[in-house]
C-alpha cells in the first residue's frame, strides 16, 4: 500500500489534515508475546492518537510467519501496517560485515534491502516525521529518509549496559573468558552506535530514567507499560508455587533461570518441600537445567498468562544482566502478585526493597526473601498492594500512552514549523 492510494493521503482518515507519521519497527506488536512487542504496541497506540500511521514492520527473526501484521480493530482507521522483512543474512555474510565494519553483530546481521527499496517508492516528504523502534531500524534507513527529516528513535534500552554486565559475569573457564572478550568488543560497538543515534536523531526515547541520563541530550524517558487486568481475581495457591515468566531464547532470561534453578531452588525446596515452580516462555533449550529439576514444570509459551498469574504465590525475576525495565515485573504488579528480584532485574523502576518488592543479589538472600513471602501472607499482601499502586501511578498503558501522545503532538507542531 502506498501513500498515493488515498488511505494515507487525501482519503477519509486525513479529512482533518491529521499529521502523517512513518513508523518503522524491527518486530511485530501483536500478538504481544514479549516485552519488546508490548513496547512496540505501546508506541503504535500513542502515534495513532497523534495522526495517521504508515507502519513498516521489518521482523528480525527467522521464525516469522510471513502474514500481514495484526492491527487491533480500534486502530484500523489510523494505522496501515505492511510487512517488509529484514531477514538474517547468511553466516558468511554476517561474519564479513561484522569483521569489516563497526556495527554490533545483531545489527549487521539484518538484510534491510527490501525495506530500503520499499522506502524508495514512498513520498517521504509527505510525512511529518519518522518514528523508529530499535536502533537497527534507524541505522539502516537513515541514509534513505531525508537528512533533515524530523526523526524520533525509541532505543528501548541500552544494549551496551546489558552486555557490559554479562561480560563481568561470564568469565569462568576458557570459553567464558573468550565470550567475555567478545562481549566487551560488542559493548564498544553498541556504545558507538547508541551515541551516534542520539546525535543524529531529533529525539530519542528510553524506558528508564537512569539510561536516559546516560544518553543525555535529547533523550526522554517513556516507561514500559502493561494493560490494567482489573478486575483482579487472586486465588491463594495451596500448595504454594513460584512463577518465572520470560522469553527463554533471550540470553539474560535463560541465564537468570539457570542461576535460580542451580543456586536457589535447592535451598527453597529444602525449606518448603511442597513448593513447586512453573516456567513460562518459549525457546528454553532442551539441555537447560530447569528441565531436570524435581518440582519444576516447564510449561513453554501460553496464549493467556492470566490464569497462571492468578494462581501463583510469587513471581521471581532472578536476572544478573539486563537493560531497560522488566515488563514481567509490571505484569506481576498489575495482578497484585508479590515479586522477588535482583537489583539488575528491578533496575530502571522507581521501586525499593521491602516496599513494592523484595530485592536480593546472592542465592542465600534470594531464597530467604522468597521463603519469607511464601510463609507470611501479611508480608505478601503488603508488598503486592504496593506493587499494584506503583503500576497504577506510573505504568498503566492508557495513562502513559496519553502522555506520550501529548509529547509527540508537540514534536509534530515543531516539525511542521521547520
Amino acid at each position: 500500500m502506498s501513500l498515493n492510494d488515498g488511505t494515507l493521503r487525501g482519503g477519509a482518515p486525513n479529512a482533518n489534515d491529521l499529521p502523517h507519521i512513518l513508523l518503522i519497527s524491527d518486530d511485530r506488536a501483536w500478538p504481544m508475546t514479549s516485552g519488546y512487542r508490548r513496547r512496540i504496541a505501546q508506541q503504535v497506540r500513542a502515534l495513532a492518537q497523534v495522526g495517521t500511521v504508515y507502519w513498516i514492520v521489518a521482523p528480525r527473526g527467522r521464525r516469522d510467519d510471513g502474514e500481514t501484521p495484526t492491527v487491533p480493530a480500534e486502530l484500523s482507521g489510523r494505522v496501515v501496517a505492511v510487512l517488509v522483512p529484514a531477514p538474517t543474512r547468511s553466516r558468511a555474510s554476517r561474519v564479513t560485515r561484522w569483521t569489516t565494519g563497526d556495527l554490533p553483530r545483531s545489527v549487521a546481521a539484518g538484510d534491510w534491502g527490501s525495506v530500503l527499496a520499499h522506502l524508495s517508492r514512498l513520498d517521504l516528504a509527505a510525512f511529518d516525521f519518522v518514528f523508529c523502534v530499535g536502533l537497527a531500524s534507524f541505522e539502516h534507513v537513515k541514509g534513505t529518509i531525508r537528512c533533515d527529516q524530523f526523526t524520533v528513535v525509541d532505543m528501548v534500552d541500552l544494549e551496551s549496559t546489558k552486555l557490559e554486565q554479562a561480560s563481568d559475569i561470564r568469565t569462568q573457564g576458557i570459553v567464558g573468558r573468550v565470550r567475555s572478550g567478545l562481549n566487551r568488543s560488542e559493548v564498544r560497538r553498541w556504545r558507538r552506535l547508541e551515541k551516534s543515534v542520539a546525535a543524529e536523531a531529533t529525539a530519542t526515547i528510553l524506558s528508564s530514567d537512569s539510561e536516559t541520563d546516560t544518553i543525555g541530550g535529547n533523550a526522554r524517558c517513556v516507561p514500559n507499560t502493561y494493560d490494567d487486568p482489573a478486575p483482579i481475581r487472586r486465588r491463594i495457591s495451596s500448595p504454594p508455587n513460584i512463577l518465572f515468566v520470560g522469553s527463554l531464547d533471550y540470553p539474560p532470561n535463560a541465564d537468570g533461570l539457570d542461576w535460580f534453578v542451580c543456586g536457589i531452588w535447592p535451598t527453597l525446596r529444602a525449606r518448603i518441600p511442597e513448593l513447586s515452580m512453573r516456567v513460562v516462555g518459549e525457546g528454553l533449550s532442551t539441555q537447560h537445567s530447569a528441565r531436570r529439576c524435581a518440582g519444576i514444570e516447564v510449561i513453554g509459551p501460553v496464549a493467556d498468562l492470566r490464569p497462571l498469574l492468578e494462581e501463583a504465590t510469587l513471581c521471581v525475576v532472578p536476572l544478573r544482566w539486563a537493560g531497560g525495565t522488566r515488563v514481567k515485573i509490571l505484569e506481576a504488579f498489575a495482578h497484585e502478585l508479590p515479586v522477588v528480584s535482583t537489583t539488575v532485574g528491578a533496575a530502571g523502576l522507581d521501586v525499593s526493597d521491602d516496599c513494592e518488592l523484595r530485592v536480593a543479589d546472592d542465592p542465600e538472600g534470594f531464597a530467604s526473601a522468597c521463603a519469607e513471602i511464601i510463609e507470611d501472607p501479611h508480608l505478601a499482601e503488603r508488598i503486592a498492594e504496593a506493587g499494584r499502586q506503583a503500576f497504577e501511578s506510573k505504568h498503566e498503558t492508557n495513562h502513559v500512552v496519553l502522555q506520550s501522545a501529548e509529547w509527540l503532538s508537540l514534536l509534530v507542531d515543531q516539525a511542521r514549523e521547520t
